[in-house]
This record gives structure tokens, sequence and C-alpha cells, in this order.
């Protein structure tokens, strides 16, 4: 079984360890660093994120308001020809033509492809009306389609006049735009179709109409059931889908690298009302962004998906900051961290070196203590020794000079090795001091060697001695080096 305080004891342990580890303080403070550093990138992050957000709410925002805007400049038109026809019932096509000229002289809308008026009337007012527009020049007008039916909704101008089939047409028997005109009729409010098909064979694009409802003068319209009573007729306008939206993006300078696609919303799809040349192109693509919005225009819901070159929305530069912030932190972090690991491995290893040279010191003292605690009885050994081998101690036999030699040669090879460790002792501890005098090292060399002798024929070697014939003198410390050839002199010896 497992001894939980023993595993608890040895965790404390490794914990200690790793304490005092030379990696802990740079590790925590790499740790640390980092946390910061990815503080400061997400901060970056969202503050890009943000500016990127609020560049593109303003760029989506400037687009709807300018969509807004011009639809606002059609309605006002609108507006004013159910005022015209209100005021005047029997507004002529010429009327009619010069009243939207007015329109057009203020400014090019290439976008519209027509703004006219339709008249409500009962089957008992055909013939009445088909005389009425053929004493205007219309001597080809027809109601379109032509089915006998108790009320009749049907296109009486239309301007620019290049578009006769529109003349005629009862857009109320057509679905989409019939729905449009019964929300237009029911709120007294300007209603847009979805993308429908043009009536007329000049145009391939879709288009959307606006209608705007016109009823009696003096007539009572606060309800939906006395709007429906009252309901004269509508103006209208006829919008090029693919214009219009061009038209916006040149006004927003869409050049700059901007796509669009705009849908409108049916029962239970989107059907795409516009789309710019390039969108699928940069759908996707990672240098654009994309958002989308939806918009509530008269009825109809549009989503507007737009697509923005990142470079257009921030500059480059401020793009990379996170990166940059996020790299910056990781080698600062990671520099600090080795700086910090480097000194304390300075640290260590003095304090190391301090302690070695505490421990030598002591060793050192310690080794001098014992060896001059040693020598003093060794010393004083070898005096008695002496005394005894002289004869003061009386006559010797010769067993006892024997044994007295023995021990006197043991006391002094003692005497030697104690010496020879006070030495080193002084060498480690740095208190050799050099007596400098001159001396003959040549006298030296032949003194050594004559007292070695006996050593040297007991080892059956020989000695060649090449020595200069006159003194040679130098400033040295004599005992040193005697000490320093003794000992190369006695390895030899040894080991020869």
């Amino acid at each position: 079984m497992s001894n939980p305080k023993l595993g608890s004891e040895l965790l404390a342990r490794r914990l200690r360890a790793a304490y005092n580890s030379l990696y802990f303080a740079p590790l925590v403070v790499f740790l640390a660093l980092i946390s910061l550093t990815y503080g400061a990138w997400q901060s970056s992050r969202t503050t890009l994120n943000s500016d990127i957000g609020s560049a593109l709410s303003d760029r989506t925002n400037r687009m709807q308001q300018t969509i807004k805007e011009r639809l606002a400049t059609y309605e006002q038109v609108m507006t004013g020809g159910a005022g015209l026809i209100r005021s005047s019932q029997d507004v002529t096509k010429n009327e009619w033509h010069d009243y939207v000229s007015t329109f057009y002289a203020t400014k090019s809308h290439g976008d519209i492809r027509g703004i006219g008026y339709i008249k409500i009337f009962n089957a008992e007012q055909l013939p009445d009306i088909q005389a009425y527009m053929q004493a205007q020049g219309i001597t080809d007008f027809r109601i379109v389609p032509d089915t006998p039916r108790s009320v009749y909704t049907a296109v009486l101008y239309n301007e620019p006049a290049d578009a006769p089939r529109l003349i005629g047409a009862d857009m109320f028997t057509i679905p989409e735009r019939h729905d449009a005109m019964v929300r237009s009729r029911d709120s007294a409010q300007a209603s847009i179709t979805p993308p429908v098909k043009s009536l007329d064979t000049t145009t391939e694009q879709p288009v959307m109409v606006i209608f705007f409802p016109q009823y009696k003068s003096g007539s009572v319209t606060d309800t939906v059931t006395n709007r429906q009573r009252s309901i004269e007729g509508y103006t209208y306008t006829i919008i090029k889908a693919h214009d219009f939206f061009n038209g916006i993006m040149a006004e927003n300078n869409a050049d700059n690298g901007m796509v669009l696609r705009v849908a409108s919303q049916k029962p239970s799809e989107w059907s795409v009302l516009y789309e710019s040349d390039q969108y699928k192109q940069a759908n996707g693509a990672r240098e654009y962004t994309f958002t989308a919005q939806t918009m509530e225009v008269y009825g109809q819901t549009w989503k507007l998906s737009y697509g923005f070159q990142n470079h257009e929305l921030v500059r480059p530069q401020r793009r990379i900051i996170p990166l940059l912030t996020l790299l910056a932190g990781l080698l600062f972090s990671l520099l600090l961290a080795e700086v910090i690991y480097l000194l304390l491995k300075a640290r260590a290893r003095e304090f190391s070196d301090l302690k070695e040279q505490a421990v030598d010191l002591a060793k050192d003292e310690l080794l001098s203590l014992a060896s001059h605690q040693l020598r003093t009885p060794a010393t004083t050994v070898k005096q008695y020794l002496g005394m005894v081998l002289q004869g003061f101690a009386g006559d010797i036999t010769t067993t006892q000079q024997s044994l007295l030699n023995k021990a006197y040669a043991g006391n002094e090879r003692q005497l030697y090795i104690i010496n020879e460790m006070l030495h080193i002792a002084k060498i480690d501890a740095g208190r050799i001091v050099l007596a400098r005098h001159k001396t003959d090292i040549v006298k030296l060399v032949r003194d050594i060697l004559f007292e070695a002798q006996p050593d040297i024929d007991e080892a059956n070697h020989t000695v060649k001695q090449t020595l200069p014939t006159r003194p040679l003198y130098l400033q040295i410390d004599e005992h040193m080096l005697r000490m320093a050839i003794e000992n190369l002199v006695s390895n030899a010896i040894k080991y020869t």
C-alpha cells in the first residue's frame, strides 16, 4: 500500500526543488509576461475589430442613406403627380409630359424607365376613356388584357413616351404589381414591387415599380375602408434595378473595391435585384470583408450584402498591429526570461565559488593545524631517538641500535610527509613567501644528485650529469627550488 504521508513529503520536496531551481523565476516572469502579451493582443484585436466595424457601419449606412434619398426623390415626384391629378381632373398627356420633364431637367435619371399615371374606372366609363385617349392622339389605345370586367386599372400616361406597350396596361391584373397596389391603396403610402419583368421590350433587366395612391379630391381616407372607396388611381415610377444600384454605387465611390448584392424577400425565397460584376469573384476572398444588412423599402425587405476590400476599411499598417503586439510581447518575454536566467546562473556560480573557497580554506586550515600538531610530537621523537643512538642513555646493543635506526628512519619519513602536507596547505592558502637570494644552481643540482646517489644505486640506475664547469648564479628561493628538483629526482628513481 502506498503511504500518503510519504507521497506528500515527496511532492513537497519536488516543489521545493522546483522553487529553488534556476528555471523557476524566469518561468514565472515568462508566464506573467505572456499573460500580459495575450491581454494586449486581445485588446489590440478588439480595437481593430471595432475600427473595422465602425468603417463597415459608416459605409453601409451611407449606402442605405443614398438609397433612401433617391427613393424619396421619386416619391416626391409621384406625390406631386397625384396632387396635379387631384387638382385638375382633366390632366392631358402634354401636361403630364411637361410635369415629368421638370423632374428630368434637374438631373439625369438613367435608372428611370417611366413615370406614369394609372386611372381606375368602371366598365361604363370605358368608352369615354377610349374616346378621351384617342382625342389626345393615341388612336390605338386599348386595355390589356381586354377581358371584360367591372373595374379597370389602366395606364393612361407614361413618360418618356418610348414605351407604347405600357399605355393601356392594367397592372392590377398582374400579381406582384397587384399586391403592391393593394398595399399602397390600403396604407395611403408608397409601395414597391419585388423585381419583376418589364412590360415593354426596351429593357431586359428586372424592374421595380413604386406605386403611390391618388384618392378623390375631398375624400376621407382615415380608415382602410374609406381608402378603398376613395381610390381613384395611382402614380408610379418604374426603376431599372441594375441602373438604380449602379448609380447608388457610383455616388458612394464603389469603384474603390466595393461589391454589392441586393435581394428582395419573397414569401419563400430571396429574389436577386442586383449583383455587381465582381461580387461572385470577391465572395469568400481573403482580401474582402463582407457584411449584410436588411432594410425596409416601401413594404419590401431588401437584403444588402456588401463586400469591401480590407485596405479600404483599415490601413494595412493598422491591421498588423495585433500581430506585431503578439510577436513583440513573445520576444520581450523570452529575452527578459533569458536575462533573468543568466543573472541567476551567474549569481549561483558566484555563490558556489565562494562556498568552494570557504570549504577549501577550511580544509587548508584543518590540514595545516593537523600537520602542525603531528610535527611537534614527531620532532620530539626524533630528538630522543637521536640522543639514545648517540649514547646519552648508555651503551646499546647491536640489535637495539638496528631497531632504533629503523625507528629513526621511519620517523624521518613521517616528518617528511608532515612537512609536505604543511607545504601544500601553505600553497593552497597562498601563504608561501619566496626568499630569493643569489644561489649557484650548478652546485645545488650536484648536491641533490650526491644526496640521492644511495637511492640511485639501490634502484640500479645511473645518472649522466651535463652541467657547466663554472658556477651559474640565479636569484632564487634555494629551499623551494631544491624541493622541486628533489621531487623530480625522487619520481625518476621510483618510476623509471
